[in-house]
């Protein structure tokens, strides 16, 4: 059998204590690497967590305020018709200059454009009656019952004193359905 003796015995121990060293060292490195990779890892987890109960909050929130979107909708489901419905369009400005004393002259449609959700329905409108009675009119029609914007307004004063004369231009929507 091969025996080690003397000086070469302490120095096989002395490798081999240093490589037991190196090893515990390596393994040592490894393990830190290992840790502050999971602590990373756990921040980003708990930074998605974060951003989960955020994203869940936000859609309770929306849940909570269901009836006043619902609501919201109705309201602009009834400013801009699924139909162009023209011959209410016209009802209802023919009753509003009725309600201001006013005198709806003539109302004429231009083509339609298309748009992404919804069409433009332009059209012209001539009216007279008092400056007074015209701007109630106009803030009800700005304020009222169907979406409509006024691109243009003219106004002349009546000879001799007589009722102003407004032409409008503006334009009704319509959405274009699904």
């Amino acid at each position: 059998m091969f025996s080690i003796t003397g000086p070469a015995r302490k120095y096989i121990i002395i490798g081999l204590a240093a490589l037991v060293l190196i090893l515990a060292v390596a393994v040592i490195v490894f393990q830190v690497n290992a840790i502050r990779d999971l602590r990373a890892e756990v921040k980003e987890e708990e930074q998605a967590l974060e951003e989960a109960r955020a994203y869940l909050a936000r859609l309770q929130e929306h849940r909570d305020r269901a009836p006043e979107y619902e609501e919201r909708l109705a309201f602009a489901e009834r400013m801009i018709p699924p139909e162009p419905d023209e011959d209410r369009l016209l009802r209802y400005i023919h009753r509003l200059a009725y309600e201001y004393d006013l005198r709806a002259r003539e109302i004429n449609f231009d083509s339609r454009v298309d748009e992404d959700m919804y069409m433009i329905m332009p059209f012209t409108l001539e009216i007279e009656g008092s400056f007074r009675d015209l701007g109630a009119f106009l803030r009800h029609v700005y304020n009222g019952e169907r979406a409509i914007r006024i691109s243009d307004l003219e106004m002349s004063r009546g000879e001799g004193g007589g009722p102003a004369t407004v032409s409008i231009s503006a334009r009704a929507f319509y959405s274009q359905g699904d």
